[in-house]
């Protein structure tokens, strides 16, 4: 007789995991550091094996290779933070579909009560744009918060120990299972559940299998020179960094030749020679300073193979020739932004499909969401700020659409100061007093005379041509003003970006057409 119950929980486990894995990695059984020993025939011999499935020792080489080398856990780290350090947005996938507007709202409360899990799994997944992949395990509880089902309870950093690519005829990824008790690997695999994992793989390498190390790979030879360039040049200072002794006598002299030698043994304890006026002896130094910049310069080139690998430029680690606003320095700067932008849209699109899609499910919200990295470099900031004047100055603004679409990339809340365009065409408001046109309208002539005071119409007419470009917001201003006060307010608040210098006399031209207009509509 089959238990339905147990059926149930089973199917429910494996769609909504709420337990971890069974036992725990016991990170004592790791592979021990092999960097300490490492040679070019045992780095071989490691790729061979990782190339044949078998990646432990590799992915073992890579732990020792990040957590001793300064460099490359610094640029490593430029990179990371150039994608952590921005702020987290969630938008609708459809603004006009009330279903993702609520779906938004659902893990945007995600994100805000779970962020610090969140950006430490982030942390974990950017391994994947250097490492072949990387994994993180779901775990979900049952909620009592309005709304919700169940809620995100962990996110576990799977340890790339616990990988395998040799039980799977076509070299698959797969999981070692744990035992319960110990936490070592046991002899079994099993297939990762997306349901369970987050698998992320970040990096640009297609068509090469994860066992064959990603682009981590391209760093060892250039770590393995480098850590071998230090010990050549520490081994060269110990033995020609010190001053040594030469002695001179004369080749018939042999007592005076035993005497040089016993001072020269001596020379060590005493610290000092006893010979002779006669003798000569002289302290020659190595050029170690020249050679030193012979090791000097080999270091720096591996160092900077590294820093093109992991940022695709050198300029953020190695001070170059070239000036502070040069173009080498742009190009560079402009590099490292399209490795930025790839890293955050990529991370974006893996939690979007295997994180938030599930949550909403789970919580049975079927609307979708986007994910984006707000802010944008100094260099975007300065272009968008010079668009817009000059969008301003054409008489050009941005829609409804097009403020919400700023403001996801700069991960700032924008509003408008005046009223949309839509709105502004559809007409004056309806007030007491009939509508002011002669700033919207040419000036009719009727019956052979002007149909207004004739000072007041000119005026008004020139004002009218006056106010163009990124000025003709001013019409409008003027037309649906019902007071001085309310034009120059509505004036100073639309240019409120603007010097006061300039800004005050555009208030008074504003106000002298506030006048003119007025003296016409109780002419006319």
């Amino acid at each position: 007789m089959f238990d339905i119950k147990a059926i149930l929980q089973s199917w429910l486990e494996d769609w909504i995991p709420r337990k971890g894995r069974k036992g725990i990695y016991n990170p004592r059984l790791e592979t021990p550091f092999l960097a300490n020993r490492m040679d070019v025939d045992q780095l071989r011999d490691i790729l061979a094996a990782a190339e044949m499935g078998n990646t432990r020792d590799l992915f073992a080489f890579y732990r020792d290779v990040m957590i001793s080398d300064t460099h490359i856990q610094c640029e490593w780290g430029k990179r990371k933070l150039a994608v952590l350090g921005d702020a987290i947005s969630i938008q609708p996938a459809d603004k006009t579909k009330p279903a993702d507007v609520q779906a938004q709202k659902v893990i945007q409360d995600l994100i805000v009560t779970r962020k610090r899990m969140i950006i430490h799994g982030c942390n974990h997944l950017l391994n994947g744009h250097l490492w072949p992949v990387s994994l993180l395990e779901k775990v979900f509880r049952s909620s009592v918060r309005p709304g919700l089902r169940y809620e995100l309870d962990r996110l576990n950093i799977v340890p790339y120990q616990d990988l395998d690519y040799t039980t799977s005829t076509i070299g698959s990824l797969r999981l070692w299972k744990l035992d319960p008790d110990g936490g070592y690997i046991t002899g079994t695999a099993e297939d990762p559940d997306l349901n369970r994992y987050i698998i992320h793989r970040g990096h640009l390498l297609t068509d090469v299998a994860d066992f064959w190390g990603g682009p981590f790979r391209a760093l060892l030879f250039w770590w393995l020179m480098g850590a071998m360039d230090r010990d050549w040049w520490a081994r060269f200072l110990e033995r020609y960094g010190s001053p040594f002794i030469v002695g001179k006598y004369d080749p018939s002299d042999d007592a005076a030749r035993k005497i040089l030698t016993r001072a020269f043994q001596a020379a060590t304890k005493i610290f000092g020679l006893v010979i002779s006026k006669e003798t000569q002896v002289e302290l020659i130094q190595a050029s170690s300073q020249q050679t030193g910049e012979a090791f000097d310069k080999f270091l720096e080139r591996c160092n900077d193979e590294k820093s093109k690998l992991i940022l695709g430029q050198t300029s953020s680690a190695t001070k170059g020739s070239s000036g502070i606003n040069s173009g080498e320095n742009k190009q560079h700067e402009s590099v490292r932004q399209d490795i930025r932008q790839y890293d955050q849209q990529v991370l974006a699109l893996t939690l979007e499909e295997q994180l938030f899609r599930q949550y909403l499910d789970i919580n049975g919200y079927t609307g979708s969401v986007q994910m984006t990295w707000g802010g944008v470099s100094s260099q975007e900031q300065t272009a968008l700020g010079e668009l817009m004047q000059n969008l301003a100055a054409a008489g050009l603004g941005l829609t409804d659409d097009g403020i919400t679409s700023l403001s996801e990339r700069l991960a700032l809340p924008l509003q408008r100061v005046m009223p949309p365009a839509s709105s502004r065409n559809a007409g004056p408001p309806t007030f007491s007093v009939r509508p002011y046109l002669p700033l919207a309208a040419p000036v009719v002539v009727e019956a052979g005379h002007l149909s207004i005071d004739r000072i007041a119409s000119n005026g008004a007419a020139d004002l009218s041509q006056a106010f163009r470009g990124s000025l003709a917001p001013i019409r409008r201003i003027v037309i649906e003003s019902r007071s001085a006060n309310e034009c120059s307010a509505r004036v100073a608040a639309y240019y409120a970006d603007w010097n006061p210098e300039r800004l005050a006399p555009l208030i008074e031209e504003a106000l002298m057409a506030f006048a003119a207009n007025g003296a016409a509509s109780r002419s006319a």
